[in-house]
């Protein structure tokens, strides 16, 4: 990390072999995992089952993959979009956290993963055709929860 990133080191794995680096922290608040991945990994058969259990020990947190790797998983990657993958993406979510811009909780979609799963494998579909999405998908709404028994600023304007 460079000097004037508020990022907070917890601690890091390094690889015996040098196949990765994993570096984890907070970020602004934010619990973040920094995994990169050097290449080429195809002389370790396990490889991929290591980094994946060791990135999996991090999995409440954010976690960020970069390295070389992608040019080894390029078929992967490019691969469409499956329902497993849609289904897999939804039960993985969890249950009374805020909901997204959409306004739908988790629980939404866990009741009617069958019922939506088409329609939303047919919304990434087009997306990823196209290049683009809705721009409501990367909006976010954001707002202040006071914390129990401190005051809570005032709005001031900063207009003169």
């Amino acid at each position: 990390m460079t000097s004037g990133v508020p990022f907070c080191h917890e601690n890091h794995v390094v690889d015996p072999e040098g196949h990765y680096v994993i570096l984890h922290g907070t970020l602004d608040g934010w619990e973040i995992c920094f995994t990169k991945v050097y290449a080429p990994n195809i002389d370790c058969p396990d490889f991929y089952a290591r980094v994946t259990t060791a990135v999996l020990s991090y999995l409440d947190a954010n976690i960020v993959l970069a390295g070389e790797c992608i040019c080894e998983a390029r078929e992967t990657l490019d691969a469409s979009i499956t329902r497993e993958e849609i289904l897999a993406a939804i039960r993985s979510l969890k249950n009374a956290k805020t909901p997204g811009s959409d306004g739908m909780p988790a629980e939404f979609y866990h009741r009617y993963a069958d019922t939506i799963a088409d329609s939303l494998l047919e919304v990434y579909k087009e997306a990823l055709q196209k290049g683009s999405h809705q721009v409501t998908i990367s909006e976010a709404l954001i707002a202040m929860v006071p914390k129990p028994g401190k005051e809570r600023p005032s709005s001031q304007s900063t207009d003169q």
